[in-house]
Order: structure tokens, then C-alpha cells, then sequence
């Protein structure tokens, strides 16, 4: 166990290095992300106008879990590698090394959930040093607190993109009936979430860290402990069923 972790730390920081101009990318697109963000948000501040609150929840929730990401090259993006066998250049080429499945795996998740917690930390940094409008709804206290809710929602879109990589056999059927089952739900969640209480999740957050800041920030991690037990577990299963070609 000790070992695997050894391993996948040094696998971490191999690729870190290899990739480190593709993070500079990245920290830079964070950045202006975060300019133009706040630049438009003191136009939209938090108001009974419904569209303003979707318009500036998807532009968050885009920031932190899929903004950090967008340097990456292709050899880790998903994509058919052959047959309908979906998965990623380079963790197809890991698998081929004497790197035992266990270190493979965790070397995903700390890789991704490193990028996720140094991009996603300067990214919401610059949201509040920038935005007047969030400086005046969160204390800094607050803030830290707000800041540790959504680094959590970004390990846990980080963990999703590490279980991905393992890979897994699929139809095109199979994947646009998913996709279609996955927004339809995600959409009819917000639909719902948005009609019974009117607020953005922006807003719903900030409110709930005011009102209940210790229920607010245990529940955020444990809801980050149980997701990563869950896509751990499914990349541990899955790469034993899969034909790495």
C-alpha cells in the first residue's frame, strides 16, 4: 500500500514536470478567466433576475471544473483509442510500463486533484480580490470557508477526469444515451433547485456558510470523501476488465 503511493507520488511529479509548460497554459488561462469574470460580474450582481443567476452560476461552475484543465494536451484528453474502446494516449502508454495498476491509478487522482487545488485556489482568489460585490457578501473568514466548499466541488470534477482516464468500452449508443441521461438529470436538479428557492448556487452557497458554516463545511467533505471512495473504486474495477491494446 505504502509502496503504490510512493510510486504514484513519483509518477506525479514526473508528469508534472513534463507538463509544466501546458500548467503555465493553464494558471494563465485561470487568470484572464478570472479578469473577465470579474470585470462582467459587477453588471449582474446578485438580483431577483433569474437569468443573471444561471448566467453567472455556469460561468462559476465552468471556472472551477473545467477552466484549470483546458492547458492539457491531447494525449490525455478522452477519445476512441480503437474499436469502441474509449480512454486516454497516455494512460494507455502507463499501462504498458511495470508501474504496478494500483500506483497507476492513484498517480491520476493526485495529478489531477493537485492541478485542481492550485488552479482552482488562485482562481477563486482573484474572484474575491477583484469582484467588490463577492467582497462585500463573504468576510474574509467567509471567504476561506466559501474557498474550501468549492476547492472541494473542484477535487471532486478532478476525480471524475481521473477515472476517466482509466478508460472503458463503449458504443457511441451507449455514450449519447448517457450523456443525454447525465444533463437531462443535471438540468432537471438546477430546474428544481432554482424554482424552490430563487437563489443562484452562488448565492445559495454564500448563504449557506453565513447561516451554517460547520454543517456547510463538514458536509462538503465528507460529500468529497465518499466521491472519491466511489470513482477510486471504480477505476480500481474497471482497469481489471479493461483490454489495454
Amino acid at each position: 500500500m505504502k509502496q503504490s503511493w510512493i510510486d504514484a507520488w513519483w509518477l506525479t511529479k514526473f508528469e508534472i514536470k513534463k507538463i509544466k509548460f501546458s500548467l503555465l497554459l493553464s494558471v494563465l488561462v485561470v487568470v484572464v478567466y478570472s479578469f473577465a469574470y470579474s470585470t462582467l460580474f459587477p453588471n449582474f450582481k446578485i438580483t431577483d433576475q433569474m437569468f443573471s443567476k444561471v448566467f453567472f452560476d455556469l460561468l462559476f461552475v465552468a471556472g472551477v471544473t473545467t477552466i484549470p484543465y483546458l492547458g492539457r494536451t491531447k494525449d490525455y484528453g478522452l477519445k476512441r483509442l480503437y474499436g469502441d474502446f474509449w480512454g486516454t494516449s497516455y494512460f494507455n502508454f502507463l499501462f504498458q510500463t511495470p508501474i504496478s495498476k494500483k500506483a497507476l491509478v492513484k498517480s491520476r487522482f493526485l495529478t489531477y486533484g493537485l492541478q485542481s487545488l492550485v488552479l482552482n485556489i488562485i482562481l477563486l482568489v482573484l474572484f474575491y480580490i477583484l469582484s467588490q460585490p463577492f467582497q462585500e457578501s463573504l468576510t474574509l473568514g467567509n471567504f476561506i470557508l466559501f474557498t474550501i466548499v468549492w476547492l472541494t466541488l473542484g477535487l471532486q470534477a478532478s476525480a471524475m477526469l481521473a477515472a476517466s482516464e482509466v478508460g472503458s468500452e463503449m458504443s457511441m449508443s451507449k455514450i449519447i444515451f448517457y450523456s443525454i441521461l447525465v444533463y437531462t438529470i443535471i438540468l432537471g436538479a438546477a430546474f428544481w433547485y432554482y424554482k424552490a428557492t430563487g437563489l443562484g448556487i452562488v448565492e445559495g452557497t454564500i448563504n449557506l456558510i453565513v447561516s451554517y458554516p460547520v454543517f456547510t463545511l463538514v458536509g462538503s467533505i465528507l460529500l468529497l470523501i465518499i466521491g472519491y471512495f466511489l470513482w477510486g473504486r471504480y477505476s480500481f474495477k474497471i482497469i481489471t476488465k479493461n483490454n489495454y491494446l
